[in-house]
């Protein structure tokens, strides 16, 4: 498994200089944001790719995504083409659909066209959406062979799901485990749907309720020998410093082992 940052934790600052933090940091990977409502460290429909291209190398980084989370079929295939460029495995998608065949017939023509430039197409086990439990996202990708998983563990605690299980079930078919967690105060699906930006420090792992099982769940990342990214992301933490986003992801990484 690869440790990868989400440059969401640095969504207020340049690109640059989130790139410049995750070299000091030692990371290696960055899961690239393009996103209306949280920001954007790229532009999938209008950046120059030759340039990003260039501050990634620069700064020792390779993209471990792209996340739209976009349910246009342009912005989305704007983003496939985009991730082929910078050497980026796979997109995130938006949502959409009230059911999994209808949210299928959304993502077949995508992942067509993603399988003919080399990249996946990931969808997250979010809640309030067709893909919400593991056995629906099961059925979503039996609709669209191709499709992979990038997983949170916050939303399956909400669903009432086991990790563990979930990881193993999953298999081969995940491609990015975020590496998030749940804060003390939640309570289930209508706490997060209030307050899904709340407590960030608990965020981390290491801080949260998750505590307690994520050495269980890396033993079972490295059993069922998982080759994709472990992302680093949390929410609300937007106008926090670089140093303090740096202290943060620091402990979580030693608490993590990684």
């Amino acid at each position: 498994m690869k440790l990868s940052v989400s440059s969401l934790l640095y969504i207020k600052y340049p690109r640059r200089e989130a790139f410049a933090s995750l070299q000091r940091l030692g990371v290696t990977c960055v899961d690239l944001w393009d996103h209306p409502g949280f920001g954007s460290h790229v532009a999938v429909s209008t950046d120059d790719s030759t340039a990003v291209s260039a501050d990634l190398v620069e700064f020792g980084l390779k993209p471990s995504a792209i996340s739209l989370y976009d349910s246009d079929p342009k912005r989305m295939t704007d983003g496939i083409n985009y991730a082929a460029k910078v050497g980026a495995p796979m997109v995130v998608a938006g949502f959409s659909g009230s059911n999994p065949e209808e949210f299928a017939a959304f993502l077949r023509p995508l992942v067509a066209v993603a399988t003919r430039v080399g990249v996946k197409i990931a969808i997250e086990n979010h809640v309030d959406t067709p893909a919400d439990s593991i056995d629906r996202w099961k059925t979503l990708a039996e609709l669209v062979p191709g499709l992979v998983c990038c997983y949170a563990p916050p939303h399956a605690v909400y669903m009432g799901e086991n990790q563990c299980q979930n990881l193993t079930t999953l298999g081969d078919r995940m491609a990015m485990f975020y590496l998030w967690d749940c804060p003390w105060a939640s309570t289930g699906l209508t706490w997060f749907r209030n307050n899904w930006n709340q407590c960030s420090e608990e965020q981390f792992p290491g801080r949260g309720k998750l505590t307690p099982l994520f050495p269980a769940i890396m033993d079972t990342l490295r059993a069922t020998r998982f080759a994709g990214s472990v992302n680093l992301l949390v929410h609300g933490s937007r106008e926090w410093s670089i140093e303090k986003t740096e202290a943060h992801i620091t402990a979580s990484r030693r608490f993590l082992g990684l």
